[in-house]
């Protein structure tokens, strides 16, 4: 009964381990997609005031990057993240402090552009 438990345990450890590790993957996309994005955003309509507005090469990578950038991250957290954590829907729990740093073991997610 002692070995049955055990292992019982065990896969309960693996199944918190991956949903860990989907979890850091989903953060890390987000993170290093839309790293400030917002700020960007924000900056670019404090310049357009209703008036014709040039945009720079900056503003024109921007804009055609982010739809791009949020469909990834987007799919990433409909294909790998949880529909609850701990019976409350995903978008309303706040991540807990992490010590993880993004290298082999923690990589970016799905690929490092």
């Amino acid at each position: 009964e002692l070995s049955a438990l055990r292992k019982e345990m065990k896969l309960y450890v693996d199944r918190m381990e991956a949903a860990e590790l989907d979890l850091h993957a989903i953060r890390s996309v987000a993170e290093h997609r839309l790293h400030g994005a917002g700020k960007q955003f924000a900056d670019l309509y404090s310049r357009i005031d209703g008036a014709t507005v040039t945009l720079t090469p900056e503003d024109q990578l921007l804009l055609a990057t982010m739809p791009f950038n949020i469909q990834d991250v987007e799919d990433i957290v409909n294909e790998r993240g949880p529909k609850t954590i701990s019976g409350r829907p995903f978008w309303e729990v706040e991540p807990g402090p992490h010590d993880y740093e993004y290298g082999p073991q923690y990589p970016y997610f799905p690929d490092q552009r």
